[in-house]
């Protein structure tokens, strides 16, 4: 099939895409698994936080402490990954509305 240089530049934009695509999604799902290992460490953390204050003897300053810095931490990858997770989005209907344009 000939192409003329629209359609040549349409379909280079579709592979451009395409490629971004593929390499937005292996970032997504790579921070998806680190966000879940550092989401069962720092649970993991709580409960061992949450041990610490069952006795009688306890510093609830530091715990206080602690728990605000896991949550931040917590807060963190929530926002990274809906980050990475709406670039993915926003690349996926640039590839449908391109591919609909075939």
């Amino acid at each position: 099939a000939v192409f003329g240089v629209e359609e040549s530049e349409q379909l280079s934009e579709i592979d451009r895409t395409v490629q971004e695509l593929f390499e937005e999604e292996e970032h997504l799902l790579n921070l998806h698994m680190t966000s879940i290992q550092e989401n069962a460490s720092l649970l993991a953390e709580e409960g061992a936080l949450l041990q610490s204050v069952q006795g009688e003897d306890y510093d609830i300053d530091q715990y206080a402490t602690r728990l605000g810095e896991i949550l931040d931490q917590k807060t963190n990858l929530i926002h990274s990954l809906q980050g990475r997770l709406g670039s993915f989005r926003e690349l996926l209907r640039k590839e449908e509305e391109l591919s609909a344009v075939r």
